[in-house]
């Protein structure tokens, strides 16, 4: 993959700044925090990408997430894509990009964010007097964005 060979560089001075450089620093920060991003997973291509292609229950809405929290079974963003463009076309192909984008930003994809809502109480808040507390840091709460936005969407 050429995202993986490609040795990335910041040729960036604060004195001299380049427009179009954020990419290349999201690249270089994901590559060293996290290895980069693997399209086929920990373990690169196999024959159960090929299965995980083919099999309709990852791909079908609402059926995929559900069929994935029962059996406990991964897969992998290239997969995702390229079955559900197989099954669902364009559309398929765009929801499923869009969900690989959520899930490698938060950690979760949509079907996953949804099961987290309604196993936590979904309905339930907590108000904090906003002044008291200060702003909390991004990530230190223990709660993703999305699952706080969709309960403060219920409230």
């Amino acid at each position: 993959m050429p995202w993986h060979t490609r040795p990335v560089t910041a040729t960036q001075t604060p004195e001299q700044p380049v427009a179009g450089k954020a990419p290349e620093a999201a690249m270089e920060r994901t590559e060293r925090d996290e290895g980069g991003f693997k399209p086929f997973g920990d373990d690169g291509f196999s024959f159960l990408d090929l299965i995980d292609v083919v099999n309709p229950l990852h791909h079908i809405p609402v059926i995929g997430p559900v069929y994935r929290e029962l059996t406990g079974d991964v897969i992998d963003p290239l997969p995702r894509i390229t079955g559900s463009t197989l099954y669902l076309g364009p559309i398929g192909a765009g929801l499923s990009v869009a969900d690989v984008v959520l899930e490698e930003t938060t950690g979760k994809d949509a079907g996953a964010h949804v099961f987290a809502f309604m196993r936590d109480g979904g309905g339930t808040t907590q108000t904090v007097d906003a002044g008291a507390a200060g702003p909390a840091a991004a990530g230190t709460d223990g709660e993703d964005p999305v699952t706080a936005w969709a309960r403060a969407e219920r409230a």
